[in-house]
């Protein structure tokens, strides 16, 4: 089954982002940070993923938000101040 969509961006970035070389992800005892750092990887995922869109979505659903919930906020207060 091939992943879809958000899984496979996900899946994606999981494999780019991986600092860990093999041989440390099975020692024992396990280490939880690498001892060998390698910064390539994240410098794949920007060039792989349109982050300069993905901000720009992210602050047009902010806006849009943030404006609706003003305005029915607004409409509410309204409401029960001229409610008797």
């Amino acid at each position: 089954m091939r992943p879809i969509g958000r899984q496979r961006v996900i899946l994606r970035i999981s494999e780019l982002v991986d600092t860990q070389v093999d041989k440390s992800l099975i020692l024992i005892p396990p280490t939880i940070l690498p001892s060998n750092w390698n910064m390539d990887s994240f410098a794949k995922v920007t060039d792989l993923l349109p982050f300069g869109k993905l901000y720009i979505n992210t602050i047009l659903m902010i806006v849009v938000r943030v404006v609706c919930a003003v305005a029915f906020c607004s409409m509410a207060g309204y409401a029960f101040a001229s409610g008797r």
